[in-house]
Order: C-alpha cells, then structure tokens, then sequence
C-alpha cells in the first residue's frame, strides 16, 4: 500500500481511465440511446460522471508526480514533462464539466425528461470532447519516458529564469 503514497505511481495507475474509461462509458450510452433502454442511458451517463470525475485524482496525482521527476529526466524529457502539464490545464475542466453535466442529465429524468435529452447530448458530445482532450494531453505525456514514442523534437519551452547568463551592456 506504500505505493499509493508515490503520486506517480498513481497517476501512472489511473491516467488511461478518463480517456479509456470514459470511451467505454461513451459506448454504453450510445447502446443506451440507440436501443432506448432508460437504465442502460442511466448507466451510461453513471459511468461517465464517474470517468470524467477520476480526471481530477489524474491531474492531481501528475500534480504530485511533476515535482518527484522533474531531477531524473534529461533535457528532452523534461521539455515533454512541461508540454505535458501544460496541456492538462485546459481539458482539465472539460472534464468537470462533463461530469457535471451527466449528473444532471441523470438526476433530471425523471424530473424533466425534455430538459434530460438534451443534457444527455450534451453530455455525450462533452464526453467526446474530453476524450480527444486526454489524447491530446496522453500524445505529450507517453514521450515523457518513451523516447520511441517521440517521432520529432522536444517542443520548445521559454528560457529559464537562472541560465547562468548575464546580459551585456
């Protein structure tokens, strides 16, 4: 269990379940919706409030992880680490408001069903989204320590603060 006190054995663990996860959670909705069957739409929108939702113990695991690796990598590998999280602070909330929006889309059905069709579109559509945001994160994040992965340079990051170099006058 100590292993879960290493946030980057975390965030290795249950990085691919917003991404994978919640495709799967798409294609029960999608046979929900198809076949019109009101507990598999209900199951289907459970599973993405709940895929979309393990996004945030993700990001902050990665959180967690960024500060314990950043010294072990080289050069390349560190420049990908910094895509890699910057790409994460946008479709982060995507994410969020996915699952927000499947809670509602669930708890409104039988309050509103007119207002709950349109909530579970909604949702698939954010869910879509999402899924094509956490590939888009996951395309920077698997060079981090896969070089085979890398199939051109580093992105180019700004130049820090402590170079070394003073400028002259």
């Amino acid at each position: 269990m100590s292993i879960l006190d290493q946030p980057e054995y975390v965030h290795v663990f249950l990085h691919s379940l917003p991404i994978l996860g919640l495709a799967v959670a798409v294609v029960a909705l999608v046979l929900g919706l198809i076949f019109k069957g009101q507990g598999s739409v209900t199951i289907g929108l459970l599973l993405i409030a709940l895929t979309s939702g393990s996004a945030y113990f993700v990001y902050e695991s990665g959180e967690g992880a960024e500060h314990r690796l950043e010294d072990a990598l080289d050069k390349e590998s560190r420049a990908w680490l910094k895509e890699h999280e910057s790409r994460a602070e946008v479709p982060i909330y995507l994410y969020y408001v996915t699952a927000f929006v499947a809670v509602v889309a669930m708890v409104m059905r039988p309050i509103v069903p007119g207002f709950a069709r349109g909530a579970t579109w909604a949702t698939l559509a954010l869910a879509c989204l999402s899924i094509a945001g956490g590939a888009w994160i996951g395309y920077a994040g698997g060079r981090i320590r896969h070089p085979e992965l890398r199939d051109g340079p580093a992105p180019l990051q700004p130049p820090s603060e402590s170079t070394g170099h003073t400028e002259q006058i």
